[in-house]
This record gives structure tokens, C-alpha cells and sequence, in this order.
């Protein structure tokens, strides 16, 4: 289906405005995003290729933060914790974290 130009000039300038947010956080001016507009901006990040996750979820996944990364933002999570967390890049304030020594690699 296609896409008028008013339609697709809106999908585009959503895109923009997301990557701005982004790349002002990681610049130093962190953004603070309110449950609904979380939901509506990780999946214009997923579609860029970009992933926020907490320090928390760095751990989860085997990565540790790099030294001295500030976050680039602040995002309300709804459940489980229904609070404000800070949020990271995964693809560039992040780093696959060692296995200790004495785990057999697999």
C-alpha cells in the first residue's frame, strides 16, 4: 500500500525527531519520556536499529556498561517496577562482558 507524501514526510519527520532525542542524550542532554511515549518511540528505535535498556538489563543480557557513559535518557516503565529508569545504548555505551576465567567457554 502506498503511502501519501503528507503521511510519509510525518513517518520520517517521527524518525528524526527520535534519532535528535537520542543523539542529543548522547551528547549530554538526556530526554525523559512518560509511559505512552516510551512505547511509541522504542518501536521508531527498533525499526532504526537502536536499543535503550537499564543498567539492569545491560547485566541480563552480558554486558557491562563502558566507563564514565552517562545515560541518555530517563524512561517510565509501567510494570513491574512502575518507576523512572535511566536508559543506555546497548549499540555504543555498552561492551559483551568477559567470562570469568574458571566458566568452560562455550
Amino acid at each position: 500500500m502506498s503511502k501519501t507524501p503528507s503521511a510519509f514526510i510525518v513517518q520520517l519527520e517521527r524518525r528524526i525527531n527520535v534519532s535528535n532525542e537520542i543523539i542529543a542524550g548522547l551528547r549530554g542532554s538526556p530526554f525523559t519520556w512518560g509511559g505512552g511515549e516510551t512505547s511509541s518511540k522504542q518501536r521508531i528505535l527498533k525499526e532504526l536499529g537502536v536499543t535503550l535498556v537499564t543498567k539492569t538489563r545491560v547485566r541480563k543480557l552480558g554486558y557491562e556498561l563502558n566507563p564514565r557513559v552517562k545515560p541518555v535518557g530517563s524512561v517510565y516503565f509501567r510494570s513491574p517496577i512502575s518507576n523512572y529508569a535511566d536508559v543506555y545504548v546497548l549499540e555504543c555505551q555498552c561492551w559483551r562482558a568477559r567470562q570469568a576465567e574458571s566458566e568452560p567457554v562455550k
